[in-house]
């Protein structure tokens, strides 16, 4: 059997293939799953947070969220390519009311990582 150039690794190895993350596994709406979870974990929900129903997010202060976790999850630690990998996602924003600034995603729901492959 020839062996095909552009072939799609196997999902079990860890090649960044048209990925600029560096080898990071997990794409961005798990990661950012993680990010809130520990977020809620370690005491850090006034930088990001879950909405109270879970089913979307708020970054409380983009300073901190730049500075302190970004970090830990992306290689770049500007709030526009956050915002950008959002809007590539298909998040939308709350525009007006007491979640103004939130992000939400039908799929993109507290507890249930496993939505995301329908993103």
């Amino acid at each position: 059997a020839k062996s095909v150039p552009n072939a799609p690794l196997p999902s079990n190895q860890s090649g960044t293939r048209g990925n600029s993350g560096g080898g990071q596994l997990l794409q961005f709406p798990w990661k950012l799953h993680e990010m809130l979870h520990l977020a809620e974990k370690n005491g850090k929900t006034n930088i990001i947070s879950w909405l109270p129903g879970g089913n979307g997010f708020k970054v409380h202060n983009k300073e901190k969220f730049c500075a302190e976790i970004m970090p830990g999850y992306f290689a770049s630690q500007k709030y526009k390519t956050f915002q950008r990998s959002l809007n590539l996602w298909g998040f939308e924003s709350v525009a007006k009311g007491p979640d103004r600034g939130a992000c939400y995603h039908q799929y993109f729901v507290k507890g249930h990582p496993e939505l995301c492959h329908s993103m």
